[in-house]
């Protein structure tokens, strides 16, 4: 094959073959989602709390430290009943304080988080939660 050039499709200077496709560029590891631990010492407020966000489809965490719009998480509910096996929910902040100048009155710094999740892990979840009661 005589390229533009004449001479092929290799190029003279570093013999690349222009006419195959360019080999895939590296693709940067994903980034690992922020690990959020959430401890409650009451098992029954925890799951009256996490029955209700799961139905709402994500929760509110304060915190003085949020993270960005966007960053993948990992949501860990630990009791003292299962500290050893804790309610691992995935998720993504869909809105943070970290983006705003000024708090309005009444408002708390924290971050909202979307949970990650489909309705067979919402049942798991909450025949766990139900479990812990029975407990």
């Amino acid at each position: 094959i005589v390229g533009a050039f004449g001479w092929g499709g290799l190029c003279r200077r570093c013999c690349s073959d222009f006419t195959q496709p360019a080999p895939p560029q590296p693709v940067a590891p994903a980034r690992k989602p922020a690990r959020l631990k959430l401890s409650y010492k009451n098992p029954v407020s925890m799951v009256r709390e996490y029955t209700e966000n799961l139905k709402k489809g994500g929760c509110f965490v304060k915190t003085p430290r949020p993270l960005a719009v966007g960053r993948q998480v990992l949501v860990e509910v630990r009791v003292a009943a299962i500290s050893d096996d804790p309610i691992c929910i995935d998720g993504v902040v869909t809105w943070s304080s970290r983006d705003l100048d000024i708090l309005g009155d009444g408002e708390v710094p924290g971050m909202g988080i979307e949970y990650q999740i489909g309705g067979a892990e919402v049942r798991e979840i909450q025949a766990r939660l139900q479990g812990l009661l029975a407990t």
